[in-house]
């Protein structure tokens, strides 16, 4: 029988199931495990934490949400930082959707959802529409001649600026390079006179919290180009399930002609070969440099349901 869990408290006390059936889920990503949403609600502290399950040990699926507007709002947990989102496992029919909602949003949802043509709840209307698009690149990786050239004159750029290597970044190195990815980015988005997506307390300290819960559940990818000691780039991904997610990433904007950003994406990308994923997922957004890389639009969906 499906229920309605609520608060925090409830969610971490499932966390055991959750992982369970996260890990049973082949479709389930690093944004719908605890390690990444539990942090969120951490770091975040909507209203209201709910969750939809059932009975079942492990149960047959959870779906965690937070609502806004006195419960009238429900939106699913992680929403805003997560680029793909909906249940783990299997959905039942009917939901107890709570009676003070009003408007449910949707957002971040794969074609391959089970919420992408669900009809609303009855006495419900809804919206749909195509969001912005996730770009990806099947592994192994056929890069383009331009791109290789590209690549070995940074690499004769960097030996040109002294000894630099690219290591994977773990356990008690994790706090220092977040910082300095935090650091990294804002200088890039400084410079454009913006604010960046990492200058928000909250998220910082989001991040804080879940990567060490990614890297000890094995679904971190942090890696950083250090140069005379000194880290001058870093990028954050998540893995698992033959699909690397390349969730955000910074340089140093001195060396931008060296492009160090790009030699550790392509570190990224023959890691990730190596160890067997065949798809690396750019995540939201048509940036270029992305389809320089070969990478394809996915399509990402959206749902609303009105009362």
């Amino acid at each position: 029988m499906t229920r309605l869990v609520r608060g925090l408290a409830a969610l971490r006390g499932l966390e055991q199931p959750w992982w369970q059936l996260w890990h049973a889920d082949p479709h389930a990503t690093p944004f719908q495990s605890p390690a990444w949403l539990l942090p969120w609600a951490e770091s975040f502290q909507p209203e209201t934490c709910v969750a939809f399950t059932d009975g079942r040990s492990p149960p047959a699926f959870l779906f965690p949400w937070f609502s806004l507007d006195a419960g009238r709002h429900l939106l699913p947990l992680g929403a805003g930082t997560s680029d793909w989102l909906g249940p783990v496992g299997t959905m039942p029919p009917d939901l107890p959707w709570p009676a003070e909602a009003a408007l449910i949003d949707l957002p971040g949802l794969p074609a391959t959802s089970p919420l992408a043509d669900r009809p609303p709840p009855p006495g419900w209307q809804a919206e749909a529409g195509a969001g912005e698009p996730c770009p990806a690149l099947d592994l192994p990786a056929r890069l383009s001649k331009s791109l290789r050239q590209s690549l070995r004159t940074a690499g004769h750029r960097m030996d040109r600026l002294g000894d630099w290597r690219i290591t994977a970044i773990q356990d008690r190195d994790i706090p220092a390079a977040l910082d300095r990815l935090f650091a990294l980015h804002a200088a890039r988005w400084q410079a454009k006179g913006e604010p960046g997506v990492l200058a928000d307390p909250a998220v910082r300290a989001f991040h804080h919290r879940a990567a060490p819960r990614l890297d000890a559940a094995g679904l971190l990818q942090f890696y950083g180009l250090a140069c005379a000691g000194d880290w001058v780039a870093l990028l954050y991904g998540l893995s698992a399930k033959g699909r690397f997610h390349y969730y955000i990433g910074g340089h140093d904007p001195a060396l931008a002609a060296a492009s160090p950003g790009s030699l550790l994406l392509a570190h990224a990308l023959g890691r990730a070969t190596e160890e067997g994923c065949t798809l690396f997922d750019f995540l939201r957004g048509r940036e270029p440099y992305k389809y320089r890389w070969g990478a394809r639009d996915r399509p990402c969906l959206w749902r609303r349901w009105r009362r």
